[in-house]
């Protein structure tokens, strides 16, 4: 016999009806981690992709360490960050920057936030021709 409190009651259940809460909890666990990894495996990654011109360096610097301490709470990871990048075609801006993170949600999520939005100001006090995107990863199509 096992013993437990459910909603305050005391429940006795025979040994039978024990194997058969096992097998439901432990299937009730694979579905769960099923459905995890499903989810995961389907969710894609966004990129945001940042290019601007700096007018005011001295104030700039103040926005990447607070952009950066910023990141973690929504996901985001810096991948590339540079203010000498190579030109193939075009012309280059001052800034160039990529950020990873785990949904365009979350990229949103943090660019609307009251945090970013005391921080972007340095931003727009210290650059101009800033275009801003959100690109999503490129999964090929899996086939058999």
């Amino acid at each position: 016999m096992f013993e437990y409190t459910s909603w305050n009651r005391l429940i006795v259940l025979s040994e039978k009806q024990q194997d058969f809460l096992t097998v439901t909890i432990h299937r009730h666990i694979i579905l769960q981690t099923s459905i995890f990894k499903l989810v995961k495996n389907n969710r894609m990654e966004v990129f945001y992709i940042g290019s601007y011109d700096i007018d005011n360096m001295e104030l700039f610097q103040q926005y990447p360490p607070k952009v950066v301490a910023l990141l973690p709470k929504y996901g985001g990871k810096v991948l590339a960050s540079d203010i000498s990048a190579t030109v193939l075609e075009g012309k280059a801006k001052t800034m160039n920057a990529i950020i990873q993170f785990p949904s365009e949600e979350a990229v949103l999520n943090m660019y609307n936030s009251p945090e970013y939005h005391e921080i972007r100001k340095i931003r727009h006090n210290s650059t101009s021709n800033c275009t801003m995107v959100i690109v999503k990863e490129y999964k090929p199509e899996t086939r058999q």
